[in-house]
């Protein structure tokens, strides 16, 4: 069920991500991982993504929200994109 929301979510892919609102791009990663949000003592944000499947990790850090959030996003749609091996 989870699987066939984040493929539901592929429609996405064809607007511009420049224009979406960062918590629609929050709750579409919320379908796939675990997200977790932190700062480190340079003040900037480190975003951890956990996939909900196989528990996999992966880490962006950038100088706002925004940053972090559209790093982590576009990782998401390299994933989807990504045929299946």
């Amino acid at each position: 069920m989870k699987t066939n929301n984040v493929k539901n979510s592929l429609f996405l892919l064809f607007f511009d991500v420049s224009i979406m609102r960062n918590t629609t791009k929050l709750k579409i990663l919320l379908q796939k991982y675990t997200v977790s949000f932190d700062m480190d003592e340079n003040e900037s944000f480190v975003l951890l993504l956990t996939d909900k499947s196989n528990n996999n990790m992966q880490q962006f850090e950038g100088e706002s929200y925004s940053a972090v959030l559209a790093k982590a996003y576009s990782y998401l749609l390299r994933v989807l994109k990504k045929p299946p091996e």
